[in-house]
């Protein structure tokens, strides 16, 4: 997704890279979720197999890294779809400035 070509302008170039951190911030933050209920959903039981329990967190040690990599895959997805959005947003207000219109297919 990112920045395509010469349309877009010198000022959402400095736009982007400076608020690059901001959105990274964003998302982590909306991403990471943690609060008082998540951290008691860790310890709520899943499935109990002859009297031993299985909890989120013992699913999640057991993923380890491929939960991981999911999760960060999925942070990258948003953020390339957020990086879109972002793109598509400020061309069309640059256009609507330039009295330009856009042309849906």
């Amino acid at each position: 997704m990112g920045v395509r070509g010469p349309l877009v302008i010198c000022r959402c170039r400095q736009w982007r890279v400076g608020s690059a951190v901001l959105w990274d911030l964003i998302l982590v933050i909306t991403l990471s979720g943690s609060s008082v209920s998540a951290q008691t959903a860790q310890i709520d039981p899943l499935a109990e197999v002859n009297g031993e329990t299985i909890t989120v967190k013992d699913l999640e040690d057991a993923l380890g890294a491929k939960l991981a990599k999911l999760e960060e895959q999925i942070y990258l997805l948003k953020r390339l779809e957020l990086d879109g959005l972002i793109s598509q947003k400020l061309l069309a207000q640059e256009a609507a400035t330039r009295k330009f219109r856009s042309r849906r297919c």
